[in-house]
């Protein structure tokens, strides 16, 4: 009866020591992916941020050229220095072209108005790029960029809805 004592107690501290590696490498798995939800979340809430910065970038210029260059939201981004030279200086396209501001510098790419419509609507697409700003930014984190449709009613023509397309990319 003592050999059998003797020879069971040597299965009790392996065991143990297995069921401990056990625990171990099951909590290293749980935090794991917690870590990796958490990292997913972080990059889904930057995500958003750049397109609420893209958006409300789109609708400041939008609000800024239909109250002071009125003439421009009917012609593409290309004919702005020569046909929209009446309602916009130098100084305003640029302005225009490009901010910088408290949100970060925004950039706009591309405008493009489409062929009106039977009612006199028409629509235009309009493509911006904006950073983060400096105190947000993380290292590495690039330019966003975004396209919208804004629809524009009457003669001459005035800004109606402005609605998102989604992301079109980064810069890197």
């Amino acid at each position: 009866m003592a050999q059998m004592q003797g020879t069971s107690a040597g299965f009790a501290l392996p065991l143990a020591l297995m069921g401990g590696f056990g625990l171990l490498l099951g909590s290293l798995a749980l935090q794991s992916v917690g870590l990796a939800a958490r990292q997913q979340t972080v990059g889904m809430l930057r995500l958003r941020q750049a397109e609420d910065r893209l958006a409300s970038a789109a609708h400041r210029l939008v609000d800024t050229i239909s109250r002071r260059h009125g003439c421009l939201l009917a012609l593409p981004l290309a004919s702005w220095p020569t046909a929209g030279s009446a309602c916009a200086g130098p100084a305003d396209l640029s302005g225009l072209l490009e901010r910088q501001g408290p949100q970060g510098r925004q950039r706009l790419i591309d405008w493009q108005p489409g062929p009106p419509g039977a009612g006199g609507e028409r629509e235009a697409e309009l493509l911006l790029e904006a950073e983060a700003p400096a105190a947000s930014v993380t290292p590495g984190e690039p330019s966003r960029r975004a396209a919208f449709a804004l629809n524009l009613v009457g003669q001459p023509p005035r800004p109606g809805d402005l609605r998102g397309l989604g992301l079109r990319g980064v810069t890197p």
